[in-house]
């Protein structure tokens, strides 16, 4: 792993370490919280195409995608929590809102090499299931 990934890697602990403890989450909590987010966000970005959205949630490159997308979400709302709000409903009500999947459909859009390593994967599956 080159440094980069391993900078990326410890400021992406880092920042969840610190909006779990500020939201009183687990680790279970916020990885569910990131994982449905992440579920619902392609349901609302390609609603009428459920093969894609299977596709990219079996996609490591899509996820890795959405967690950097997510990393700099939770920078942002760090730096503007602390000093807006403490009262820990209202930061939670903050930060769900910040993760709004209609929302983000609307504001991110995955890179190309995120469809193209998918639809690889779906022309592949399908190439198998004519041939077996």
């Amino acid at each position: 792993m080159n440094s980069y990934t391993n900078h990326i890697k410890n400021e992406m602990q880092a920042t969840k370490a610190r909006i779990m403890a500020l939201l009183n989450w687990s680790e279970v909590d916020y990885g569910n919280f990131q994982y449905e987010t992440g579920l619902l966000y392609l349901h609302a970005y390609i609603p009428n195409d459920i093969d894609g959205i299977d596709m990219l949630t079996r996609s490591r490159i899509f996820w890795n995608w959405w967690k950097n997308h997510w990393l700099q979400r939770d920078q942002d709302f760090l730096k503007d929590v602390q000093v807006k709000h403490s009262h820990q409903t209202i930061i939670e009500s903050m930060y769900v809102c910040t993760h709004c999947p209609d929302d983000l459909a609307g504001q991110i859009r995955p890179h190309a090499i995120v469809l193209t390593d998918s639809y690889s994967v779906m022309i592949g599956k399908l190439i198998d299931s004519v041939q077996a």
